[in-house]
């Protein structure tokens, strides 16, 4: 099945997010340290690289001025917002979530480390039901695997959602319960938080429990089927806008530890949410059984 016609907008931002991974592989000391301890989201233990604010202002300038007439405003993860004009697209950046992962680089493929993109409909009371666009891209050199996702900004039962792969439109399993043995989990275990309760709620269970260090490509294969589900109790928004619609659009589901669908929460660029990203409904489900009974 060949893609559906992008819009424009989104057309021009995987043409942005390709220039900058190709200027990302010639920066000079992109891994220098800018900023350590009260970065983003004021988290003692993060840090800002010279990466991250390189590319980061090149997406949002970039972005800006290529889509003037379509967006409202772009926002990067350590950065101030770039406003362009009243109403319209809000545009959303991470330059690079796996900040780790690109500083140890090596000369063979290593570890993930994305660049992910979330626009919205709307900037003022919007929801994550308002994300219409989604794209997250492997920024190693040596790989070309781009996820994205759109939708109809309409909000009835005719709307449609698509997610692809590449050139391949991909979706979840639908049959699939959980079974951990011969699955594999994403569990975000950074923060003691998240670690101390995915320990408890898979106790004393065989199972491949897994974290590459980062969140965006950890929560974007669900979508595509090489893990059945994505587990955190603390996940930034910048990367959950776009990497919850990836996985809505193949058929898959997102909900809140409580086991609220989170379309209709309030979506914080700067905030964070409770989130279980599952292949379908009975997978999620088990996983809000287990934290009830546990009392997460």
């Amino acid at each position: 099945m060949l893609k559906p016609y992008l819009p424009i907008y989104a057309g021009q931002i995987l043409k942005i997010l390709q220039k900058a991974k190709r200027k990302l592989a010639v920066l000079v000391r992109g891994g220098d340290i800018v900023k350590e301890g009260g970065a983003f989201g004021d988290l003692l233990n993060d840090i800002d690289i010279r990466a991250d604010h390189v590319i980061g202002k090149y997406l949002q300038q970039a972005i800006g001025r290529s889509c003037e007439g379509l967006v409202a405003c772009v926002s990067v993860e350590g950065l101030p917002d770039y406003h362009v004009r009243k109403k319209g697209l809000w545009v959303c950046v991470d330059p690079i979530d796996g900040s780790l992962n690109y500083k140890t680089r090596g000369r063979i493929m290593g570890n993930p480390y994305m660049a992910v993109v979330t626009v919205l409909s709307k900037m003022e009371g919007a929801t994550f039901d308002d994300v219409v666009f989604a794209a997250v891209l492997d920024l190693r050199p040596k790989s070309s695997d781009l996820w994205c996702a759109w939708r109809d900004a309409c909000h009835d039962s005719t709307t449609q959602k698509m997610a692809w792969l590449n050139d391949i439109q991909i979706s979840t399993s639908s049959e699939m319960k959980l079974d951990p043995g011969s699955q594999v989990i994403m569990t975000e275990t950074y923060y003691p938080a998240n670690r101390e309760k995915l320990l408890k709620l898979f106790d004393g269970q065989k199972g491949n429990y897994s974290r590459v260090g980062s969140a965006a490509y950890e929560m974007a294969i669900v979508s595509s089927g090489n893990a059945s589900a994505f587990i955190c109790c603390s996940q930034k928004n910048h990367e959950l806008g776009a990497t919850q619609l990836l996985v809505r659009a193949a058929g898959g589901v997102a909900v809140d530890w409580e086991g609220n669908p989170i379309g209709f929460r309030p979506y914080d660029f700067r905030a964070q949410t409770p989130i279980i990203l599952a292949a379908n409904q009975p997978i999620a489900d088990e996983i809000v059984s287990r934290i009830r009974t546990l009392r997460l």
